[in-house]
């Protein structure tokens, strides 16, 4: 499965720049894990019916809500980015992921 998502992610390396923490401008081989581990937990999180999910838009995060409505607003701007917070507040937020992957990777656990 981890071969699968960092496949996905190695074809999406602009979507994932967030992942680069020594800011090198090169998402090397332990930040494809980080994000990896990342998107599949995402991917995971999205199975269940927790308002904890934020796209990206007008320059700041929007949320929190639920996947059903992640997707609604997906399907206006595919090209969103979402992110993920545990305890559904906008201070968690680390990372943004492009909708799309977590979408396939979402595909692929079905």
């Amino acid at each position: 499965m981890s071969q699968v998502i960092e496949t996905l992610l190695n074809d999406n390396l602009d979507g994932i720049k967030a992942f680069d923490a020594n800011k090198d401008g090169v998402i090397d081989e332990l930040e494809l894990t980080n994000a990896s581990n990342v998107a599949l937990n995402w991917a995971e999180f999205s199975l269940k019916n927790q308002k904890n999910w934020f796209y990206y838009g007008s320059g700041k995060p929007v949320g929190p809500m639920i996947w059903k409505e992640i997707e609604k607003v997906n399907q206006k701007y595919p090209e969103m980015y979402l992110s993920y917070s545990q305890d559904g507040s906008v201070e968690e937020i680390n990372f943004w992921l492009p909708t799309k992957l977590i979408t396939e990777i979402r595909s692929i656990l079905d």
